[in-house]
């Protein structure tokens, strides 16, 4: 997508400000989730996403529903854990 900035380069940039609003929130637990994984070029973001996080990436599509159990999955686990 031309004048979209890459989605590896994004993250680096969220964590930076996160990092620079507040260490503390910086060091919490977080999620990451590649989205419009129906569109063709998604999976290059996918890919970029999965070699610089440590971590789980989850992949969904809202359109076809694809990745979306997993997530919320994921999401409940998260907060029960938290519990």
């Amino acid at each position: 997508m031309e004048g979209t900035v890459p989605p590896d380069v994004a993250y680096r940039q969220i964590r930076h400000e996160l990092s620079s609003y507040s260490q503390e929130l910086a060091k919490r637990p977080g999620m990451v989730v590649v989205t419009k994984m129906d569109l063709p070029e998604a999976q290059e973001g996918l890919r970029l996403m999965q070699e610089i996080v440590d971590g789980p990436v989850y992949a969904i599509s809202a359109v076809t529903g694809a990745g979306l159990p997993k997530l919320v999955g994921a999401i409940l686990r998260r907060l029960q854990s938290e519990r």
